[in-house]
């Protein structure tokens, strides 16, 4: 059976997945949708500690349609200065295992109320940032695209769909299933990022399995949501970590 687990990296509860589909194999990565975090240089440390890394990059996220493909000539001229932010903006990882195995590297994604999602391939994965401008610039077909053998994409907790308002010109980029009128209200819309994603894939010719968490920012007080708490500047903290130890 498929299932979503809730999995410990030191004090940080992630959340995790497992497949129940014979072809699909578990690739030598540690990973998991993270909960609510400030993102700060302790608590990287601790999940670098945990996971038996010595390095982490994070991106600089703009919502757009960037994601890095880092060689392994790049990953050691950036860990020589200690890791830490990768320069080129993006807004997501795909990381191909004959670069990336045993480099001891953590790659990091925040999200607040977007779609983080992981692609698992049999020898490539990849770390997504898709908020609606993501979405609408076409991340998730140049991820699936970059992909040789996709296993399944895994989506993980964001805006939940009975509580993410939007305006009318959402209607001018994304499908009429993923958007329901709000009642008494003039021009509003409800938008449901989860099904926008799977049927941008499946309209990209996507027929790998698609697996939704069963968990919503807005309401569920685990993770961190913009629209709930405007004021303050955590985030959702998920990420791929590459171990000496897991191909070995």
């Amino acid at each position: 059976m498929s299932e979503f687990l809730w999995k410990s990296y030191g004090s940080r509860p992630c959340l995790t997945f497992t497949p129940d589909i014979t072809e699909v194999q578990s690739p030598p990565v540690v990973w998991g949708f993270g909960g609510s975090s400030f993102f700060n240089f302790d608590e990287t440390r601790e999940l670098q500690d945990t996971v038996q890394c010595k390095h982490s990059l994070r991106l600089s996220q703009v919502h757009d349609s960037n994601i890095i493909s880092p060689t392994r000539e790049e990953l050691h001229r950036v860990k020589s200065h200690g890791g830490g932010n990768w320069e080129e903006p993006a807004d997501g990882w795909y990381l191909a295992f004959d670069e990336v195995l045993e480099s001891e590297v953590v790659f990091l994604l925040s999200t607040a109320d977007c779609l983080p999602l992981l692609f698992l391939g049999k020898n490539e994965v990849a770390l997504i940032h898709a908020g609606w401008r993501g979405l609408a610039a076409g991340i998730l077909i140049k991820a699936w695209s970059a992909f040789r053998e996709l296993q399944c994409v895994v989506i993980g907790p964001a805006a939940d769909p009975k509580c993410y308002e939007v305006g009318e010109e959402f209607k001018d980029y994304f499908s009429p299933q993923s958007l329901t009128p709000l009642l008494n209200s003039s021009g509003k819309f409800l938008f449901n990022m989860f099904l926008e994603a799977e049927l941008s894939l499946r309209k990209a010719g996507c027929e790998k399995p698609v697996f939704i968490a069963p968990h919503f920012t807005i309401t569920d007080q685990q993770f961190y949501s913009h629209r709930r708490e405007p004021e303050n500047r955590g985030r959702n903290l998920s990420f791929i970590a590459f171990p000496r130890s897991a191909s070995e």
